[in-house]
């Protein structure tokens, strides 16, 4: 009796309708979008391949629902820092901040973005120098002169030398030709000196600017799977006959299993006594 007990027991366990499960998530949302359809929403991890979680069918409320659709869109995460960037521009012309785009791309360690030029940080540099000698001239206006005589001419002007002279009567402004030393001033002379000087010059020039802003570095954190099911009802009947006969099968075996283990405990006891 007690091992019939044992049999009855396995062959109700057997008898019990087991649930399949997709190994893995649950979904996070559910819409019925009518006709039949239904849209389910699943939130994995990056590496997970969706047709390893998910079921391509199922059977729930008395249908059956077949996998007609699926996209999935990454799950990301925003990190913003602040970027100062310098920048040098060389040229042989003085350069203007204008030589300078007002907003450069930054993209470096996965962080992207825009910056823009800060004016206020714009300096300029001589990067180069060189010595020149050139030719020049200058004019000066000596007036109140009684005579129009060269001694009160200054031979030499800041390292010229004269070259020559202009004579004016300064009452009348008139020019006045040859020496003139019988009629009185006052005459006026303009005096012309010529020469070279040496210049330093330029040959070069550096400029720099700061470009200022945010950029941002998206992190894949896991991704967003949308499926769409189309579902038909379940033939009447409630279970298929491929179910039923499994569920029989199955506790044909529990039966012959138990009664296995029955005899052979009854075999062992009676060789024990």
């Amino acid at each position: 009796m007690k091992y019939l007990k044992i049999i009855i027991v396995a062959l109700f366990i057997s008898m019990i309708p087991m649930t399949a499960f997709a190994d893995g998530v649950q979904p996070v949302s559910r819409q019925d979008t009518g006709n039949g359809q239904i849209v389910l929403t699943y939130d994995l991890p990056a590496d997970t391949a969706p047709e390893s979680v998910i079921p391509a069918t199922f059977t729930e409320s008395g249908y059956n629902y077949t996998q007609t659709d699926i996209s999935s869109a990454d799950l990301c995460s925003a990190d913003t820092i602040n970027v100062s960037v310098g920048k040098n521009v060389q040229s042989t012309k003085k350069i203007g901040v204008s030589a300078f785009d007002k907003t450069i791309g930054y993209d470096q360690d996965g962080y992207s973005g825009t910056l823009n030029r800060d004016d206020v940080s714009f300096k300029t540099s001589v990067t180069g120098t060189k010595t020149i000698r050139k030719p020049v001239s200058e004019m000066q206006k000596i007036t109140g002169l009684a005579k129009n005589d060269l001694s009160n001419i200054p031979k030499t002007l800041d390292g010229l030398w004269l070259t020559a002279t202009e004579w004016f009567d300064q009452r009348t402004g008139e020019s006045v030709k040859g020496f003139t030393q019988g009629t009185p001033g006052p005459y006026y002379a303009v005096a012309h000196y010529s020469g070279a000087k040496t210049e330093t010059v330029a040959t070069g020039y550096s400029a720099y600017v700061t470009y200022n802003g945010t950029a941002e570095k998206q992190t894949v954190t896991g991704k967003e799977v949308t499926v769409t099911y189309a579902g038909t009802a379940v033939a009447s009947g409630g279970t298929q006959w491929y179910v039923a006969a499994g569920f029989v099968i199955g506790g044909i075996l529990l039966i012959l299993v138990g009664l296995g283990i029955a005899g052979y405990i009854k075999k062992k006891r009676s060789v024990t006594k």
